[in-house]
């Protein structure tokens, strides 16, 4: 089971060795504003839709809640979840600790929870949603992790404009000058990036002023005040790109999504459209990977 820096260079050993974990959980008790199937007009079950938004209530508070708590969160009246609880309760998907009455999820709940972590594939759930952004925005989009000799490609897939470039899934993009790399300096620990970092800038002689020590930790700066990586002709002259960290439920960052286009035709300004989509879409990966905001 690997969570954050891995070696490897092919997308293969990737899959093979990425499992989820499962760890402690803290949160407060916000207002229940999750609606189930958004959008999907299926003919369903309102009281089963119902009891799953409380238990997405109890799933975000930081411990035990009283009726009124989850009333107060879902803005309904405490003989209403009073009812529900007595059934989830019933069915061992909360249980009530008898010492404070309050209620927290239960054994069934925990055992649903192990089920969906049994079967979860972080690879391929961030393998689809790049493809959901390519298809989207038609840029073409890549995954990443970071290996050994540095940011590896795991999944790349070509955008509706061609890139005339040496791109594919085990290619190793610099740290110092790509997008991608930007990212795993911002959010990994230092010990981590830092020997491939020295190996590159030996590899230049320190020629580019970029590499000095005072550049690198301005642009971690900008990176994470940006939320997003963010290099034009950095790579390549003509090759501008974007790219987002990946986080996992203990706030590590286990992989990039990134997009990259001709500079002439890529809007890779951080806070232009673009790259907001990109946030959004590494964030529901996160999301999906256990992460909270």
């Amino acid at each position: 089971m690997i969570f954050g820096v891995i070696e490897m260079t092919k997308a293969d050993d990737y899959r093979r060795g990425f499992k989820g974990v499962i760890g402690t959980k803290s949160a407060t008790t916000p207002k229940a504003s999750v609606r189930i199937a958004d959008g999907d007009d299926r003919k369903g079950i309102q009281s089963v839709e119902y009891a799953f938004r409380i238990l997405q209530v109890m799933q975000a508070a930081a411990g035990p809640l009283a009726i009124k708590d989850i009333a107060a969160a879902l803005d309904e009246q405490p003989s209403k979840i009073h009812h529900y609880l007595v059934s989830l309760s019933r069915a061992g998907v909360v249980a009530q600790r008898q010492a404070s009455e309050r209620y927290v999820l239960g054994d069934v709940a925990l055992q649903l929870g192990l089920a969906a972590l049994t079967l979860l594939d972080p690879s391929e759930m961030a393998f689809e949603a790049a493809q959901a952004f390519r298809d989207a925005t038609g840029e073409s989009t890549f995954v990443s992790v970071f290996g050994n000799r540095g940011p590896t490609i795991v999944r790349y897939m070509e955008g509706r404009r061609s890139l005339i470039v040496e791109v594919r899934a085990g290619f190793v993009l610099p740290l110092l000058t790509s997008a991608t790399g930007h990212v795993y300096l911002s959010w990994l620990p230092e010990e981590q990036w830092l020997p491939v970092a020295r190996l590159e800038r030996l590899a230049l002689k320190s020629a580019a002023a970029f590499h000095k020590e005072a550049r690198i930790a301005a642009t971690i700066e900008a990176t994470r005040a940006n939320g997003v990586g963010s290099v034009i002709g950095g790579l390549l002259p003509r090759v501008s790109a974007l790219s987002v960290p990946i986080f996992d439920r203990d706030g590590r960052v286990v992989m990039t999504l990134s997009t990259l286009g001709w500079t002439e035709e890529f809007n890779a300004d951080p806070k232009g459209a673009l790259a907001l989509e990109l946030k959004k879409a590494g964030a529901r990966i996160s999301t999906s990977l256990g992460s909270r905001p």
